[in-house]
């Protein structure tokens, strides 16, 4: 597991393994409010995001390689919570995410895109805030928190799962343009 890091390199690539030990893990606030950092690479072994990891990295904008990480499963509270620089399309998101917890993306203003193909859970207020989301493919997702698309001022269009089981709380408030909501069937 990646513990910490306080360098002041703009490129980090967090290596797949560490003392002899794939890492699994990026551990709770790693990287939390470094301002240096504007690329991670994302090793393939890694199938947890921890709790506050990346928060308050104002200057981060893109994740490399997260796309390939096939083992990626579960994304904790405030992981990337106020990186307003975060750059993120649907191609990004692997599709073995299966949760992503309360705050997540909270504020990442730049996520364009989302697709959850396999995520089950998504808390409250996982992107809240994220003004420029334009679209959200999660036709897996029965469990939503509240506020979970809250001022997500530019999306357009979301698709659901026919098995979702309550609209939540503020789920769409802000969200003046939506178009198209759908449930796949």
């Amino acid at each position: 597991m990646v513990t910490g890091y306080r360098g002041t390199a703009e490129n980090v690539t967090i290596p797949d393994k560490l003392g002899g030990y794939a890492v699994q893990f990026i551990g709770e606030k790693a990287f939390y409010k470094n301002e240096n950092i504007v690329t991670v690479k994302i090793p393939s072994t890694v199938t947890t995001i921890k709790y506050g990891t990346f928060a308050y990295c104002k200057n981060l904008k893109k994740l490399d390689n997260l796309k390939n990480c096939s083992r990626l499963c579960f994304i904790e509270g405030s992981a990337f919570y106020e990186c307003g620089n975060l750059q993120m399309k649907k191609s990004d998101f692997p599709s073995s995410l299966y949760k992503i917890d309360s705050f997540a993306f909270y504020n990442c203003q730049k996520l364009e895109g989302i697709d959850l193909s396999n995520a089950q859970t998504i808390q409250g207020s996982a992107f809240d805030g994220c003004e420029s989301l334009s679209s959200i493919e999660a036709p897996k997702t029965t469990d939503y928190g509240a506020s979970v698309f809250k001022d997500c001022k530019n999306l357009q269009n979301i698709t659901l799962s026919k098995d979702i089981k309550t609209l939540t709380n503020r789920m769409f408030q802000g969200c003046s343009m939506l178009k198209f909501l759908s449930r796949i069937q």
